[in-house]
């Protein structure tokens, strides 16, 4: 036992020399790196909320993926990952990604110093769709609503000035002007106000840059190229995206675009089915193959492929707009009017979605209520920029309100608002066979110009039969310009007696342009 003690003893102790060697290596190594701040950690009770999140919206429960992913930034502000996934995959309505925004801004001032760029960065992301205080207090039109709107825009900080200096700060203070997630947030933000020229600007810069970003910057980029007719450079565009990603749903996608807007609707379906098909998750490519049928009258198969995006984007209104317009197409109005105010709801401040509301309010004969949304609308473009690019999407609202005043037999309003739409697109053959309907009705001097309008009419479209027979009486009666003329108290029962037709296209021969109304026309 003494022997046992003594080796297990002796194999414990270490010699003189090797206590010193071990001091200087001690001394040789270098020091520990610095543990990182609590602030630079990666928080891992957000990233799994995060992946619970992500993985409840592959399941399809977007409702759950939404708390999770909320609860991420709730735990973890700078958990970027969580609010890409909300952003990228349209999981939040225009209000809700503004109130988000303003909650993740506030709790990254409280606890994380230095963050004002990811604030402002975040804050840029969700509020593409600029839906304002002020816009929505315009859309209502009441004063009360107005005052209450600019009260909680003080809580919520979402009007469109705020964002507009959000983003000059992100380029001024931060430089990050040509970071591509401003870009990709700037163009989509200009397309939704339907700034289609700044939006294709922006993400030509952005995709020239960076090709690889697929998701954000390409849908934007091709959709404002569609926008503007820019067939040369969509095709450009397309050959270059197949030839590098031959197996991505976004190239296919580029190759429908092309094909739709120069009018091969057939191949467009083909292609749009073939990137859906890559990656059924890619929304933009049921849009895309929605349009292609709608673009041929197949509003079954349409409105299948709209459903399917609006599963998809639960908090895109897009979707919902075009099935609503479907369904005003095929002259069903309570679906219409269920679908549009489902959009409305998530998206208050898209005049195009109140412009389609009105013309379902004109064609059930509510003329007063269509009277009240179409200078709702008005309102609403008043408060985009650079109304310039706005001028054929404003046009047809304008158009609509003319023919609302003159189903209310307010025909110099009606006049004047046919002018203006004239002005802003002058070779519209229904409308000056419009506004020469209701000079002729003013009867007096304005025989005369109604007698030139319908010239100009049939010049732009001969076969015009309603100008047509308007011009014979009108050439009838302008001999009696200076006395009374009983026909003038009849003239509005007979415009009102023609057959009511309501034409998406003023190019449709087979329509009378006496209850012609505009829609939106949109990619």
């Amino acid at each position: 036992d003494d022997d046992d003690d003594d080796v297990r003893t002796s194999d414990l102790r270490l010699p003189e020399e090797e206590e010193e060697d071990d001091d200087d290596d001690d001394e040789d190594l270098e020091e520990p790196p610095p543990v990182p701040r609590l602030a630079d950690r990666v928080d891992l009770a957000a990233a799994a909320c995060c992946v619970v999140g992500r993985a409840y919206e592959a399941m399809e429960n977007r409702g759950r993926s939404v708390e999770w992913l909320r609860r991420a930034l709730r735990v973890d502000p700078r958990c970027a990952e969580a609010l890409t996934f909300l952003v990228e995959r349209k999981l939040l309505s225009a209000a809700d990604e503004t109130r988000l925004g303003v909650q993740v801004a506030a709790d990254l001032a409280q606890n994380c110093d230095d963050e004002q760029w990811r604030a402002d960065l975040y804050q840029a992301r969700l509020s593409v769709h600029d839906c304002g205080a002020e816009a929505a207090a315009a859309m209502l039109g009441k004063e009360g609503e107005k005052s209450n709107a600019a009260t909680s825009s003080g809580r919520q900080g979402s009007s469109s000035s705020s964002v507009s200096s959000t983003f000059e700060a992100l380029e001024r203070v931060h430089g990050l002007g040509e970071n591509l997630e401003v870009l990709c947030a700037k163009a989509e933000r200009a397309y939704n106000r339907h700034d289609a020229r700044q939006a294709y600007a922006l993400t030509k810069r952005a995709y020239a840059s960076d090709p690889y970003e697929l998701e954000n910057c390409v849908p934007t980029y091709l959709a404002s190229m569609v926008e503007l007719g820019l067939a040369h450079d969509l095709f450009s565009c397309a050959h270059e995206l197949v030839r590098a990603y031959p197996k991505e749903s976004a190239a296919w996608f580029a190759v429908g675009c092309y094909y739709l807007l120069v009018g091969k609707n057939d191949a467009a379906q083909r292609y749009f089915h073939k990137s859906a098909k890559l990656n059924p998750r890619f929304a933009p490519a049921w849009i895309g193959f929605g349009n292609a049928f709608a673009a041929q009258d197949e509003s079954e198969q349409a409105m299948a492929a709209y459903r399917s995006a609006s599963r998809l984007f639960q908090g895109s209104h897009l979707p919902l707009t075009f099935i609503g317009m479907e369904y005003l197409r095929t002259n069903n109005l309570p679906l219409a009017k269920h679908f549009l105010q489902g959009a409305k709801a998530l998206c208050p401040s898209d005049p195009m979605v109140s412009n389609e509301l009105g013309v379902v309010d004109l064609r059930r004969g509510d003329y007063e209520k269509a009277r009240d949304t179409f200078l709702d609308v008005l309102r609403l473009f008043d408060h985009l920029p650079d109304k310039a690019p706005l001028k054929l999407a404003c046009e047809a609202s304008i158009f609509n309100l003319a023919q609302t005043y003159r189903k209310l037999r307010d025909f110099h309003n009606a006049a004047k608002y046919f002018h203006l739409a004239l002005s802003l697109k002058p070779g519209d053959a229904a409308a000056h066979a419009a506004l020469a309907s209701c000079l002729h009705v003013l009867g007096g001097p304005n025989v005369h110009k109604a007698i030139e309008a319908y010239h100009v009419a049939l010049a732009i479209r001969p076969s015009d039969t309603f100008a047509s027979e308007m011009l014979s009486r009108a050439l009838k009666d302008v001999l009696d310009v200076d006395e009374p003329n009983p026909f003038y108290d009849r003239l509005p029962s007979l415009l009102d007696s023609l057959p009511q037709t309501t034409t998406t296209s003023p190019d449709d021969d087979d329509d009378d342009d006496d209850d012609e109304t505009h829609h939106r026309e949109n990619v």
